[in-house]
């Protein structure tokens, strides 16, 4: 979740793939260090790393206030951009510090931040395809006490790269931040492994052959007409069962479900398109048939869109995957960036007029992860890193104890003036109320009170409260134009 686009894949000179940018350019890189040398990878808007559902990739682990090393004695090759004039040696560093890394089943990418302006963030990747091998290095000796825990990548294209982890609390001497730290390279590596074991990138291309070689794709070269469209469908319900059969064998297999995990999501949305195009084809003729039977397609459409909307976020970290999780820590950032990231996406916080109740949020959010809801705590928590980050939007709270989600641009003056507009129109009826408002706002009668009582506060309505209820009329007390009232 979140919301993710596909990447784009360019041909690397030794015939891998690798990430582009597919967004606008980046901005210029103020320095000659490792992550210049590495490809781009593009971020969502709100700084969150774009990963390619396309390909089956899921993102694994995140770890902020990681060392990026490289072991090279001699500079990287440098590849300008093209805003970007070259480099020389001599502004060569050989390491990035206060890096944030992210581990996926197919790259290893990087973020660098700027915490004063988020647009100015930049993210860097590894194929896992280009990565020989991974190994564990460091920690405290009798020599070194304080020696970081590291980890050690060896490629192909860039030799061997360093990551070394240090503590998300300040303090890296203490025993308890050690083993932390120690925990997460641990993690990391066996994370890193697994997928070099996997090779999920190669899925995609396996299963395009798997599908051409198919019975179902065979049996219309022997058969023709109605006989071979039912033939086909048969064969594909087989094969669509033997996929699920060995998905959710032996009591559900993480790593079994992971490598049939995209097949099973083709399945659903091919399943989900066969259903929507029965109902388009049907529509002409659903006039003759029983309420029923179109209601049940109906349900079946609606739970098919509900499984699809709950799997549409492809990185959903736990709190347990992501390393360092406390307050200040990775999970509630990359939880607030994700949370930026759905309530842009359809521009569902604009048309809820650059306002959303904390509760319609947290329904909404907790839907969109399906199983991996989050607590009302960690949506708390993550608001106040909104702010923090600089993410377009911010937690805000009215006197009245009602807590929102607003946009940054949401203009308190506009809002009171469209107000004022509306209580002048309704003045002849005897005033507006707040469902009055609520409906020309396209708003919760909560919200449109909220912004009534805030406009009241700013001097642009008046109240009349009565045993009927409040009405709100245009303050003519600060005018002094009472036009004969």
């Amino acid at each position: 979740a979140a919301t993710t686009m596909p990447l784009q894949r360019s041909e690397l000179r030794d015939g891998t793939m690798s990430s582009n940018n597919n967004a606008p350019p980046q901005q210029p890189r103020s320095k000659y260090s490792p992550l210049s040398c590495l490809s781009p990878a593009p971020l969502t808007p709100s700084g969150l790393v774009k990963i390619d559902p396309e390909d089956g990739e899921v993102e694994l682990l995140a770890r902020s206030n990681v060392e990026f090393r490289s072991t090279s004695p001699e500079p990287l090759p440098h590849i300008p951009l093209p805003n970007e004039s070259p480099k020389s040696p001599s502004d060569w560093i050989d390491r990035d510090v206060d890096v944030t890394c992210h581990f996926t089943t197919h790259r290893i990418v990087l973020v660098e931040t700027d915490e004063n302006d988020q647009s100015k963030n930049r993210a860097y990747s590894i194929d896992l395809a280009l990565v020989a091998s991974v190994g564990a290095e460091g920690g405290p000796s009798f020599r070194s006490p304080f020696s970081t825990y590291k980890l050690s990548i060896r490629t192909h294209h860039l030799g061997e790269f360093i990551i070394a982890y240090r503590s998300n609390t300040g303090s890296s001497s203490t025993t308890s931040s050690m083993s932390e730290c120690k925990k997460d390279r641990d993690d990391a590596l066996s994370s890193l492994q697994k997928s070099l074991s996997r090779k999920a990138w190669e899925e995609k291309a396996k299963s395009r052959a798997r599908q051409s070689q198919s019975a179902a794709s065979k049996v219309t070269k022997r058969k023709v007409g109605v006989d071979a469209i039912v033939t086909k469908s048969k064969l594909r319900e087989k094969e669509a069962k033997r996929v699920t059969d060995e998905a959710f064998a032996d009591g559900g297999d993480v790593e079994i479900l992971m490598k049939e995990a995209t097949e099973l999501v083709n399945i659903i949305k091919r399943y989900a398109a066969t259903l929507e195009r029965q109902q388009r084809d049907e529509a002409g003729i659903r006039g003759g048939r029983g309420g029923g039977e179109a209601k049940e397609d109906e349900a079946d459409a609606a739970k098919l869109g509900e499984m699809l909307e709950s799997m549409g976020m492809a990185s959903a970290l736990s709190k347990k995957q992501a390393a360092g999780g406390g307050g200040g820590g990775v999970y509630y950032q990359t939880l607030a960036r994700q949370l930026c990231d759905f309530l842009h996406h359809g521009d569902r916080l604009t048309d809820a007029g650059g306002m959303m109740t904390l509760t319609d949020v947290y329904c909404l959010f907790n839907r969109a992860r399906g199983t991996n809801m989050i607590a009302p705590e960690d949506l708390l928590k993550a608001c106040h890193w909104m702010k923090e980050l600089k993410l377009g939007m911010s937690k805000r709270e009215f006197p009245s104890g009602v807590v929102v989600i607003q946009d940054d641009s949401f203009d308190d003056d506009v809002m009171a003036n469209k107000l004022k507009v509306l209580a002048v129109d309704s003045e002849k009826n005897g005033g507006m109320t707040a469902l009055d408002a609520s409906r020309n706002l396209k708003v919760s009668a909560m919200l449109a009170t909220e912004q009534l009582l805030n406009a009241e506060r700013m001097g642009y309505l008046c109240r009349d409260v009565t045993l009927e209820g409040m009405r709100f009329f245009p303050n003519r007390f600060v005018t002094g134009d009472f036009g004969g009232q």
